[in-house]
């Protein structure tokens, strides 16, 4: 019996060791992703208004809650890999939670995280929508005073044609002998 209870412990340290190894794997795998969602914690958007940033705080916890998960995966597989003899019975007990549970964490975060840059991806479109309705609206604005302004170019034009003077029907013989009698 202490045999085959050894034995299971064999067995269930043989398969933390595989899910430590899977989840390292898995999390060496997205580094170029969370590699960039630090350079979104770094990025001008949080100097942009008030209003703006509130939106983005959901975002920013969320990837500061995935990269706390990551580093601790990381720790205990440093402390596991350094204890390794000393804490194997501990593996069991001290650690709480599972391998395959923490990389679970792990992926549960980052979908968190995809889950609000979406809502931020739709927000910074719509803002990007408002601020171009806005422009159109202005450049409507700008255009429909350009025409106004032409058409009444245009009207004056065509009153100056109306009444100006036919240079046919001018006799400045008569005009200067009418000037002289006066």
């Amino acid at each position: 019996s202490k045999m085959r209870t050894d034995r299971t412990k064999l067995v269930k340290y043989s398969d933390q060791i595989n899910a430590n190894h899977n989840g390292l794997l898995y999390i060496i795998a997205k580094l170029p992703w969370y590699a960039h969602l630090v350079e979104l914690l770094k990025s001008e958007i949080w100097q942009s208004p008030q209003q703006f940033r509130q939106s983005k705080i959901p975002l920013r916890e969320a990837i500061i809650e995935l990269y706390r998960l990551i580093i601790e995966f990381q720790l205990l597989t440093l402390r596991e890999c350094h204890h390794k003899f000393r804490t194997l019975s501990k593996t069991f007990v001290g650690l709480g939670s599972s391998w395959e549970d923490r990389l679970k964490n792990i992926q549960e975060a980052e979908s968190e995280v995809q889950k609000y840059m979406k809502i931020d991806f739709r927000t910074q479109v719509l803002d990007v929508l408002k601020n171009i309705r806005s422009t159109s609206v202005q450049m409507q604005d700008g255009l429909a005073s350009e025409l106004n302004r032409q058409f009444a170019v245009r009207q004056q034009s065509k009153l100056i044609a109306k009444f100006r003077l036919d240079q046919a029907h001018l006799n400045i013989d008569a005009y200067h002998a009418y000037y002289e009698a006066i």
